[in-house]
Order: C-alpha cells, then structure tokens, then sequence
C-alpha cells in the first residue's frame, strides 16, 4: 500500500514539474511572439489606386483610392489620417529653385523634399471609433480637380497610430502619378502604388 502512495505522490510531483515547465515554455513563447517579433504592435499594408480623368476647360479628375489593410495579428486603430497631392512637374517650389542653379546639378546628386501642395484631404476620429480587425481592408476614397498644366504628382497618405499616439508615431506611404493626354480627349488612366508599413 505504502509503495502505491509513493508511486501516486511521485506522479503527481512529476505533473506538477510539468505544469510549471509548460507555463515557462509558454512565457518564454509568448515573449519571443509579441516581444521579441513585435506582434503585440499593429502593422498596416497601403496602397494607392489612383485614376484620371481629362475634363473640359483645361481640368484633370483626379481620384484617390487609399486602401489600408490590417497585416497583423491586433487590432487596427486609427485616429487621423491625411493626403496630400503634391506638384512636381512642372517644376514648382525647391525644384524650380535647384533648376536655376544648373551649375550645381552637374556636380552632385541633389535631393528634393519640399513639393507644393496643391491638393490635401485630413480627417480625425475619436480613439475606437475608427478600426480594422486583423486580415480586414479599408478603403477611402477622394476627388480632387487638377489644373490640366500639372504633369506629374507626389500623392502621400498618413495614418495616425493609435496605439503609439504617445510617441506620435504615422504610417506614410507616397507614390507618383504621371498625368497624359492624347489629342485632347477625355481618357481615363489607373494606376496602383503598393506599400507595407510597421
């Protein structure tokens, strides 16, 4: 009998070592996980679809799909979000600047970041009330009239991470549109500009 209860106290000693393994495997699984790897974070995929449309008396449509999918594991919450369409060509602002001073141009590569905005779209939303679950797309539309002079432009979306907000933390993404006409008639051209963001 005495030999049985040994057996049985034993058993369960093993059991309980094997329930305290477990939950430090689990830990050290977890920490790896959503530490280590940063799934506790939410992640955004962006992208830009972008169509035009030749309208009468020297006008472009220009329409903007913005889509944001959540590509984590959490859930996706946004508070602010902003687009800003930004002329390049013909050449305005720093561009215009830099091609006055060709001699400059020859010797070195010159970095252009100051583009005129000439179109821009920025809402806001209360914490929870705007959020995507994980796998899940949404997509915001905007219309913009375009002067038919502008050639080409940088389109930049910025979301507003929610859960950074402390550290004020966005998710940008930028593409380039190039705007063309045949023969003056109105056309329509698509484009779609891809990007995944963390």
């Amino acid at each position: 009998m005495s030999s049985l209860t040994d057996i049985e106290q034993v058993t369960k000693i093993v059991e309980s070592l094997f329930t305290i393994l477990a939950i430090i495997v689990g830990a050290i699984w977890t920490y790896m996980l959503f530490v280590q790897r940063r799934q506790r974070f939410p992640r955004a995929r962006i992208e830009h679809k972008v169509s035009c449309r030749s309208l009468l008396e020297g006008r472009w449509l220009l329409s903007v799909d913005v889509l944001i999918e959540n590509s984590g594991d959490v859930l996706l919450s946004i508070i602010s979000w902003e687009l800003h369409i930004k002329q390049m060509l013909p050449p305005k602002s720093e561009l215009s600047r830099v091609l006055l001073r060709e001699r400059y141009i020859s010797n070195m590569g010159i970095q252009i970041i100051e583009w005129e905005t000439i179109a821009s779209r920025a809402d806001q939303w209360q914490k929870g009330k705007f959020e995507i679950e994980p796998g899940e797309l949404h997509q915001i539309h905007s219309d913009f009239v375009i002067t038919s002079d502008v050639r080409s432009v940088l389109i930049e979306s910025s979301f507003h991470n929610a859960r950074k907000r402390g550290r004020n933390l966005w998710w940008n993404h930028m593409s380039t549109h190039d705007f063309s006409i045949e023969n003056h008639a109105p056309i329509i051209r698509e484009m779609k500009y891809a990007n995944s963001s963390t």
